[in-house]
């Protein structure tokens, strides 16, 4: 079962979730994702949570409602790309500040960065 944050709203998290499986192709252009009742049942919360989290997902522009036959997503490869690059950022601008909070200066920051993704 997926994990949650505590600080962050549970719907919030499962749209994160689920942009990052696009970013990493889990799911790729004209997938149809997982009904709302099988999300439920993955992340472990009520439907309602879906709901709101696909609603916004598809306010966005991410996934495209087909009546009668499920959620897709609805994003080419360039927005996917765009997708990507605003999650890594986000991700790395936390990082930053917790690293600055700790004193790290960039040129330490830069190593520590450097041989962490080589080390993966």
């Amino acid at each position: 079962m997926f994990e949650f944050n505590k600080n962050e709203p549970l719907w919030q998290q499962i749209i994160l979730d689920i942009q990052t499986k696009i970013a990493s192709g889990y799911y790729t252009t004209g997938t149809q994702i997982e009904s709302v009742r099988e999300l439920a049942s993955i992340y472990g919360v009520n439907p309602n949570t879906i709901v709101k989290s696909l609603s916004v997902l598809e306010d966005k522009g991410i996934l495209k409602t087909e009546r009668g036959i499920g959620k897709f997503v609805d994003m080419d490869e360039a927005a996917i790309e765009e997708m990507k690059i605003e999650l890594a950022s986000r991700l790395i601008q936390n990082v930053v500040k917790q690293c600055k909070a700790m004193g790290v200066d960039q040129i330490l920051f830069d190593a520590i960065a450097k041989k962490e993704y080589m080390h993966e």
